[in-house]
């Protein structure tokens, strides 16, 4: 095997050549991976993020490479990277000072090797000596005396990569999550016309908030998103208590955001609810490698909202938030709201406007398709739901009528859809009501589409 390396070893030092004889700088890339073998899918996983890292670093420092003349290969002496440097303006000696900055700051430090060979193929060193992997001694010192045994060493750099690559995977997860939840919550607003609810032109059935009112609080609750992600990655699956306590504390701040972005208009608290719980729920199912399928998503939902309900909402003569006076007079079957929703499982984006959604396919990215497609959806929302706003607003028979004004819109034909969605949008303004929870399911189930979309 040592003779294999060594061959190995010499076949890279003949490509540096060929670029010596270009008369070009050379940069590499490479780990420094005691034992056998040196390389395996982990191993190699995570040289080719260091690899897309060095280049990014290389764009940063305006250090013009050719990416064409690039080689990138794995042999017996491991992965191996190494192409051309086409910056004039800095010496090989500059060239490799910037890189040492980068193998310091990376996470994997202290096995990547990036070496720096000069127009005539000679090696740049650093003049520093080099430090143990496990206990930053220098290095000589650890080989001399055997302080680690190969086992250890392998083991070290094996949790050291596992590690590094799950911070990745897990910060990829909070930004791909992060930028959908913030999308749904913008299309859901930008939906025109909407019947009751506020969008592009209309601030519908509300005198204290418009269009630009909910593209801030959608802004200002963007950051906090990650803190629910990072909730989510340290979840055992199924402790409870402490986790609510936590869930809660971050929406109490998103909530603060929101009101002062909207100058203390509540725009989205109920979307801040259930966007939060389905969030960490996708999140942490991510995190695990696992699909995201209706079945997954809504078992914890429904776990963590267990007995919400019973908890609470409460029939007394105290005064009530309006959740509870809906719920005092109407009992849970009517009037539990949102919270009966969770408590079930978000039953009508998983039974009815996610299977909705996709069922239309792929979707152009236009206003058009995405408002036209976004309408129906939120009509059979406000169709299968007992929208508490509604009841809060209104009673049980104007909830009724509501319902059956947008099933009405749903069953219509193309060139008579728009005169029933008038009639539903008149009798929304009429009633002064404004299906607000079901906008915020509207919301919930672009989130769950998008991620349902996107290839992990």
């Amino acid at each position: 095997m040592l003779e294999k390396v060594l061959e190995a070893r010499e076949k890279r030092a003949e490509k540096r050549q060929v670029m010596a004889d270009r008369n070009k700088i050379s940069i590499s890339l490479s780990f420094n991976i005691p034992g056998y073998p040196k390389s395996d899918e982990q191993i190699c996983a995570a040289f080719l993020s260091v690899k897309k890292d060095l280049i990014n670093h290389l764009i940063a420092s305006r250090i013009k490479y050719s990416l064409e003349d690039s080689q990138c290969i794995i042999d017996h002496a491991g992965d191996f990277f190494i192409m051309p440097i086409l910056s004039e303006d800095k010496s090989a000696r500059d060239i490799k000072n910037i890189m040492e900055d980068f193998e310091i700051s990376h996470g994997l430090s202290r096995l990547i090797d990036v070496d720096i060979f000069d127009a005539d193929a000679r090696p740049v060193s650093s003049g520093k000596e080099k430090r143990c992997m496990m206990c930053a001694k220098p290095a000589i010192v650890c080989m001399r005396e055997q302080t680690h045994t190969m086992e250890e060493i392998r083991d070290f750099i094996s949790d050291m990569i596992a590690k590094h690559l799950q911070k990745e995977r897990q910060e990829k997860i909070s930004q791909l999550l992060t930028s959908y939840a913030t999308k749904a919550l913008l299309f859901e607003v930008s939906v025109t016309p909407k019947p009751g609810l506020v969008d592009r032109y209309s601030q519908g059935s509300h005198t204290d908030m418009d269009f630009f009112s909910f593209v801030s609080s959608s802004s200002s609750l963007s950051f906090y998103w990650k803190d629910i992600a990072e909730l989510a990655y340290l979840w055992d699956g199924t402790e409870k208590d402490s986790t609510l306590i936590a869930l809660r504390k971050i929406g109490i701040k998103m909530e603060e955001a929101m009101l002062h972005s909207t100058g203390n208009i509540n725009t989205q608290k109920g979307a801040i609810f259930i966007m939060g719980f389905t969030f960490f729920a996708c999140a942490y199912i991510l995190n695990k490698g696992s699909i995201l399928d209706h079945k997954s998503i809504r078992g914890i939902i429904s776990y963590l909202n267990k007995d919400i309900v019973k908890n609470e909402l409460k029939s007394s003569d105290e005064i009530f938030s309006h959740g509870e006076k809906v719920f005092s007079k109407y009992g849970a079957k009517l009037g539990g709201g949102i919270r009966q929703e969770m408590e079930d499982g978000l039953p009508v984006i998983f039974e009815y406007s996610l299977p909705y959604l996709h069922s239309f396919g792929f979707i152009e990215n236009t206003e058009k398709s995405w408002n036209n497609i976004l309408m129906d959806v939120l009509l059979l929302i406000i169709s299968r739901n007992d929208d508490t706003n509604i009841l809060f607003r209104s009673n049980a028979d104007i909830l009724a009528q509501t319902k059956e004004l947008a099933h009405l819109c749903i069953e219509s034909k193309s060139n008579e859809k728009l005169e029933r969605n008038n009639e539903l949008i008149a009798f929304c303004e009429k009633h002064n009501i404004s299906p607000g929870g079901s906008a915020d399911l509207l919301a919930v189930t672009c989130f769950i589409y998008f991620l349902q979309k996107e290839n992990f």
